[in-house]
This record gives structure tokens, sequence and C-alpha cells, in this order.
């Protein structure tokens, strides 16, 4: 193999004082290990605009030169099949157009570079300055392929730079070719675009690659905003008669397909030798798939794997949230003991303390589920999932690309709901979408874990399994039967017109994962659910404090001694009425209604009503209160497991399907089928 990973130098320019580059390649290529060893904590997240595909921008600083870095979604082509590559080819082709990026780093999984190289030359085509990373050299080094990398760049003609992403090998150079910024010179695979028809539309754009018009062409919306392009010139290249050659735009698109992968073939003939057997490492894993790939035992392994997942949120956080919880109960005695009756004093003792604390003590649970959830996507293993479950997945309308969104439902459902953008079958994409929030995400974990709690005893079964582990397994287990069972009633009345996809999914080999990548994985999406929760939690505490504080009776405020004097309590006994047929007495009314902008701060919402401190100490009062019976607990639960509680999930699903007809089915849908089950449950055990 060729050391001459980098190949000479290109001419520096200081045109501009901070470099952007748009960062593509394939899924499961290593993009986001190189992006983020690019930039580390200094990323931010946003949305694109016009659609709520997460748009990740990190920067850093090589020498005195400052670079962004903007990850796109993951694509195969520029010709999308999914709703998320359709995000990621339109935002390439407007960041070109409005001249907003000065280069192209396309990511390629150096192990399977036909796929990559495919996708590499589209990219390379449009003229602009463009860096090839061949990424997990090691896998190729493992399966003993040899490749020319210096020769591979001169038929390229462009620059390559090997990498490790997950062992930082090879980013600096990344770094200081990312630094450079040169003129481009031609390459070109597809040759039979008619010139003279596009011509035209080149001079109004001022830009040179003929193929880079034949996109937009293919993509007129995004000339739409552009004042100086004159409309005649579009409909004289897309005359009726054809796009030249007689060919339509959609026979050159097929056309451009058979000439690139014929180019691709004969660069990786020349520059790529395969060797007569694979690596012992591949070896190894094909034999470990004969295993967790298995149709039956890799579904059992995979049932297991949750199960004792679940059971690590309450062995392994249970320290953790025991010394958060004292911090928090310290903290308030501390300030309890200031002899003060000064109103921001009680305000931080008796609102903010205790709905803060009951949100933050659940922090190393929620950081644990991202962990896990992290960790089987790093290792390969939900790929594996995904496949073993798909056949499954079509007999409730769904697909094996629906378990990705549906696992990653139970960390958040507002990215499990984004991550639907790579099924290309709308009414699958659809189904899922809908049956994600039914997932048990981490925001009902808070709640599970107080009501199991109070009502489950801390005992193991059969001497092995924690109880309240079992229980709360169980419940996740309900969230996907609901799922199934929503997504099966609908997939009988939804008309299908698209027919049912093949599932086309890359398995990649076995590999641990990237300490780096899993950690800012778990940090941004902990970080960014604290922040998020942490917010509402203070407003609702903020009000809900108000409202416990003051009274009002007969002309005259008063500050009650009884919390069922106060306006909480008066608007609470009100609420009582709808809930009383479940059991639910004034308190937890009130903190039904507050919770349904998060579901996440009932925790905190009772803890206020409470005057609990923290969790444990609420848990403790619930139980001495008698109040919470088996039958109002497990009523409890099932409403929470079943209703829509996240209006930010609802604003997803409206931006996603492009209306409020489907989020507002859901709020009412959901609902109504939480309170119904929560009566029913309530009546069972009562």
């Amino acid at each position: 193999m060729s050391s001459a990973c980098v190949s000479e130098d290109l001419a520096l320019s200081t045109s501009r004082k901070t470099f952007k580059w748009f960062l593509l390649g394939n899924p499961n290529g290593g993009k986001s290990s190189v992006f983020n060893g690019l930039t580390g904590l200094n990323q931010r997240t946003s949305n694109f605009a016009g659609v709520t595909m997460q748009d990740h921008r990190g920067f850093f600083r090589h020498g005195d030169q400052d670079v962004e870095v903007v990850d796109l979604p993951g694509a195969y082509s520029l010709y999308p099949r999914s709703k998320d590559e359709a995000a990621a080819v339109d935002f390439l082709l407007d960041g070109i157009l409005h001249k907003e990026v000065d280069g192209i780093v396309v990511v390629a999984n150096a192990f399977h570079l036909q796929r990559s190289l495919f996708f590499f030359t589209q990219i390379r085509e449009l003229g602009i300055p463009t860096l090839l990373v061949l990424n997990m050299m090691d896998e190729v080094e493992e399966a003993k392929i040899e490749i020319d990398v210096a020769f591979l760049s001169d038929l390229l003609k462009t620059q390559i730079v090997c990498t490790q992403a997950h062992r930082q090998i090879g980013l600096g150079n990344l770094k200081k070719e990312m630094c450079r910024i040169s003129s481009v010179p031609e390459f070109r695979v597809y040759r039979s675009l008619p010139e003279e028809r596009i011509s035209s539309l080149r001079r109004v754009l001022n830009i040179s690659s003929s193929y880079l018009a034949f996109q937009y062409l293919r993509n007129q919306d995004l000339l739409k905003g552009l004042g100086d392009v004159d409309s005649s010139v579009l409909e004289e290249v897309l005359r009726e008669e054809g796009f030249g050659g007689g060919l339509s735009l959609a026979q050159h698109q097929a056309k451009e397909t058979l000439e690139r992968h014929r180019f691709v073939r004969e660069v990786l003939d020349s520059s790529v030798r395969f060797p007569e057997s694979p690596g012992d490492s591949f070896a190894r894993s094909d034999w470990w798939d004969k295993i967790f790939a298995h149709k039956f035992w890799g579904l059992l392994i995979s049932l297991s794997v949750l199960a004792l997942s679940f059971q690590a949120l309450f062995y392994v956080a249970e320290p953790l949230m025991w010394g958060i919880e004292m911090g928090f109960s310290y903290l308030a005695n501390v300030l309890s003991s200031v002899d003060s009756d000064a109103w921001w004093l009680r305000f931080f003792v008796e609102g903010l303390i205790p709905g803060v604390g009951g949100i933050v003590i659940f922090l190393p649970q929620i950081v644990l589920l991202f962990l896990i959830v992290g960790f089987l996507e790093d290792t390969g293993y939900m790929s594996r999932m995904a496949f073993l479950s798909d056949r499954w997945m079509r007999r409730l309308g769904l697909s094996g690309r629906s378990l990705v969104p549906l696992v990653s439902g139970m960390a958040c459902a507002i990215p499990a709901v984004m991550c639907t953008r790579g099924i290309s079958n709308s009414r699958a994409r659809l189904l899922t979408t809908l049956a994600i929030p039914f997932m048990s995400c981490s925001a009902r974990l808070p709640v599970y874990t107080l009501l199991i709690g109070v009502v489950i005893p801390n005992t193991l079964l059969w001497g092995i399994f924690h109880l309240q582990g079992v229980v709360l397994f169980g419940m996740y287990l309900f969230g996907v039967f609901m799922a199934a069972l929503v997504s099966c009633l609908l997939h009988l009345f939804l008309p299908n017109p698209e027919g049912s996809d093949p599932l086309l999914l890359e398995i990649p080999r076995y590999r641990l994962p990237s300490f780096r990548t899993l950690f800012l994985y778990v940090y941004e999406r902990s970080y960014s659910f604290v922040w998020t929760a942490g917010r509402i939690i203070i407003l609702v505490s903020i009000i809900l404090w108000v409202l416990s504080s003051v009274g009002y009776v007969e002309g005259s405020w008063f500050m009650p001694t009884d919390l069922s004097h106060s306006y909480a309590g008066y608007l609470g006994k009100k609420l009582q009425v709808l809930f009383s047929p479940l059991g639910y007495d004034w308190k937890i009314s009130l903190a039904i209604l507050s919770s349904f902008p998060a579901r996440e701060i009932f925790v905190g919402i009772m803890s206020i009503l409470y005057g609990a401190g923290h969790e444990g100490l609420l848990r403790e009062s619930l139980i001495v209160s008698g109040s919470f019976t088996p039958a109002l607990s497990f009523s409890l639960i099932i409403f929470y497991a079943l209703s829509m509680q996240c209006f930010s999930t609802l604003s997803v699903v409206r931006a996603e399907q492009g209306s409020w007809k489907w989020p507002v089915l859901q709020f009412v849908g959901m609902g109504t089928l939480a309170y119904l089950s929560a009566w029913a449950v309530y009546s069972f055990f009562s």
C-alpha cells in the first residue's frame, strides 16, 4: 500500500478569513467520527432552513486559519431516494449557488470504495474544491487490501487523505489540507450532456461546470430565489422536444449512472488489489453473524440485550442517583436553615430546588440510556437488528429501516421522527412517525421510576433480576406492543400506492466504538435533554410556586397555610372533575396538566406540590400518603405510557408531514386512548 496518503501541497488562498467546508459521504462510512474528530465539543446543532433535518456545524483552528465544517446527512448519490438525502443535496447545491461553501470533503469507507467513489465522482464533477478522505484504513489493512493512493489521486485529480478517525489518525493532515483552497483541475466522467443547450444557463449562473448546471436543471426550485435568472432560459433549455440528443433529464440520469459505474470499476481495477481471501477479522465477523443474525437466536439475543440494558438502568444508575439526591437535599437543608422570610429564599426551597432536582436526579439513567443506544449503533449491532426485524416489520406496514427510528424513540422522539427521512416509502414513513410516540422515551423514564418505586418492592426475582428493572422492561415492551398494534391497524386502512420497497441496508463489520464519538453522542443528547427540560421546569416552577403561594377569598389576598386553599389548589380541584374517574386527586390532576408541554416535568411538579426536596423524599411522601395504591399507580403509569405529552414532538411531526392534520389526530387519539386505558386499569385493580 502506498504511504503517500497526501499528495503535493496546493496553493494557499487567503481570500477569506474563515473557510467553510461541507462534509459529505455514504451512511456508515465514518463521517460522524471525522466530524467529531475535527471539531470536538466546538460544535452546535440547528435545523436546515425550511426542514427539520438537523444541521451539525463545527469549528476548528489550524495555525492562524479558522475553518467551519457543516456535517450534511449521509447520502449515496446526487439523485436522492429519501427525504434526508434530498435535504443534503438541496443544501449542497444551494450553498454552491450562493457561494457559501469553499470546498467539499467526501468521506469514503475505504473498504467499500466502489459505492463511495460513485458519489465522490458526482461531487468532484461539480467543479468545487474537493478532498477525498479514505477512512477506516485499519480495516483495509486487516483485510490485506492494497490501495495505490498516489495513483488513485492522479486518476481522480483530487487530494486524498487517509484516516482512522476513531483513533484520531490522519486528522491533522486533513485539517492542514482544509486550510488550503486552490483552483480546481477539470474532471469529467459524464460527457454526454448537450453543451449547446446548457451553456446559456451556465452563463446566467456564472458557473463553469456543465454537470453542475445539469443538477440545477433537475432542481429548478433552487433557482426561484434568484432575480437575475431569466425564466425564458429555463424554458428554452427544457423544451418539450427533449433535453439534447432526444434524451430527457431522467434518461440522461440513467445513462450517467451506467457510465459512472463503468468509470469507477476501471479506476478500482487499476489502483486497488484485493487478496484471495479476507482477513481474520472479517472471517470472525461472519462467524458472529451466524449467531447474532440468526433468524431465531438473533431475535432472542436482541431481546436479551434490551432486557439487560434496562436492568442496568437501575443497578448502575442507582448510586449516582443517590449522590445527586443527597446533594439537593443538603442544599435544601442549608437554605432552609437561613433565618429569613425572604420570598426568593422560599422560592428556592419550595419551588426551584424540588422542581429542578426532580429532573436532574434522573440524569444518570438518561445518560446510561443514550450510552446503550449509541453503543449498539457504533458496534454495528443496530444494523443487524434492523435486518432481523424487516420480515416482521413488513407485516405491520413498516420496513427494517423503521427499526432505527423506533429504537431511537426510546431515547427521544424528536430526533427519531427526524430519522424517518431515511425511509423512502411515504406510507411506511408516516406509519413509523405515528408509532414512535408510543415507544417509551427517556422523558417517561422519571415517571416510570418514581411510580414503580412506590408500588414495586426493591427485591430480586429468582435471586438474579431486579424486580423494579423487570417491571421497567415490561413497560418498554408495552410501548413496543402498542407501537406495533397501532401500525398494524393503520396498515389495514391507509392505502399504499408506492408498493413495498426492498430493504437495502449496509451491514458493517463488528467494531469497537470510538470513545470520542460515543462521548460526544451521549453529551449532545444529554445536554439537549437537560437544557430543554430545564427551561420548561424553571418556567413551570415559577408559575406553580406563585399559584401555590397566593390565595384570594372575598376580595382579599392571602398566603395560604394549606396548599388546597391556594390558586393552585383551586385549579387542581376544577381539573379533578375530569380525572376523578381515574382515581386522581387534585394534585395529580394539576401535575398532569402542567406536564403536557413535556411529560418529564411531572416529577418536579409533584415534588413542589408535596413539598419534597428530591425524588427520594417524594417517593416516601407518596407511600406515606396511602393514596398511591397499586390501582392508582398502574393507572397513572398507563396514562403516561400512552398519552402524547410533548409539544416539541407534535411540532416536528407537523413539519415532517407538512400540515397539522396528523399531529392533531395523534394528540386527540393518543389522549383518548390513554384516558380510557387508564380508567380500565384503575377499575380492574380497584
